[in-house]
């Protein structure tokens, strides 16, 4: 597994290094320091040494992504496929744990039925394509799907990062994945 990393939530726009078509550091949540994760509710998890791997007080943050959005996906996969680049059409394996394709039966099973409903068709599509991974990790592999890159910033209840302590979640900006 790769490493999740955004740009901080306290800043609305965030500047590229225009020499390394990265975000400036300054602009970065960086690695093993105090992090917070802020909640819709206006709460936040704290993870006291974020280690890049998307996990905040035990919580898997893009499990979280998925479940603050999912009385969304309908509106979230009609936004993704309007606004698709060819670099977002290309940036998983056709038919893979992340691909909006895959995912979209799961999303409309949860968003119309429930969260079991949307295990259960999880299930069945792992069982059909031998994925052991999307069996156990479908709302891990929606939060994925949904939350990197530039849609993070559409949704709903996108995910926001911080280093700042007495941030609000309806203060702060979407953070970036710089991913």
């Amino acid at each position: 597994m790769g490493f999740f990393t955004w740009t901080d939530a306290k800043f609305e726009n965030p500047k590229e290094n225009k020499r390394t078509s990265d975000y400036d550091r300054k602009y970065v949540v960086g690695y093993n320091k105090e992090v917070r994760l802020l909640k819709p509710d206006d709460t936040c998890i704290i993870e006291p040494c974020y280690d890049g791997y998307g996990m905040f007080g035990g919580h898997d943050i893009y499990d979280l992504v998925a479940e603050w959005n999912a009385a969304h996906f309908k509106e979230i996969l009609v936004d993704m496929a309007a606004n698709a680049t060819e670099a977002d059409k290309n940036a998983y394996p056709p038919n893979g744990i992340y691909d909006e394709k895959t995912l979209r039966p799961i999303m409309e099973a949860w968003q119309e039925h429930g969260e079991t409903a949307a295990a259960e068709t999880a299930a069945k599509i792992a069982e059909n394509s031998g994925s052991k991974y999307l069996q156990k990790e479908w709302k891990r592999s929606i939060g994925i799907c949904i939350a990197c890159g530039d849609e993070n910033r559409r949704l709903p209840f996108p995910l926001k990062v911080t280093t700042r302590k007495r941030l609000k979640y309806s203060e702060a900006f979407p953070s970036i994945s710089t991913q």
